[in-house]
């Protein structure tokens, strides 16, 4: 399956997304909609990592699906700002970068451990 969403920790502190290529803008609203029915069930906040680091491509139109894609998480009352994404691809810091321009919400790392790490400072 090329997007896997599961809890990253027992704790249910963060949500983690595992991108693989290839992956389509519809897999991605399906995961959106796991991810959703999971943040609800617990009561404190929740990060939602997105990792991207084996990713090489994005998929066709991505650009055009920027007004959808920043509507998909829709904050639930325990959801947790920013959104981490990891990955290292040019492609995608750049497709990261300027959804942080026009939408915000957004931070951007280079490995999990810096998600992690990011993680614990918000929740300080």
């Amino acid at each position: 399956m090329p997007i896997s969403v599961q809890w990253h920790n027992p704790e249910q502190t963060i949500v983690r997304w595992d991108f693989s290529d290839p992956w389509s803008f519809e897999e991605f609203v399906r995961a959106d909609d796991l991810a959703n029915s999971m943040t609800p069930q617990v009561s404190h906040l929740v990060w939602h990592v997105l990792d991207f680091s084996q990713v090489r491509r994005l998929p066709r139109n991505v650009l055009r699906n920027l007004p959808q894609i920043s509507k998909v998480n829709q904050p639930h009352d325990n959801f947790a700002s920013p959104a981490i994404v990891v990955g290292s691809s040019g492609l995608t810091r750049v497709f990261v970068e300027t959804f942080e321009r026009i939408y915000g919400g957004v931070a951007l790392v280079d490995t999990v451990e810096q998600a992690e790490a990011r993680v614990l400072s918000e929740m300080m």
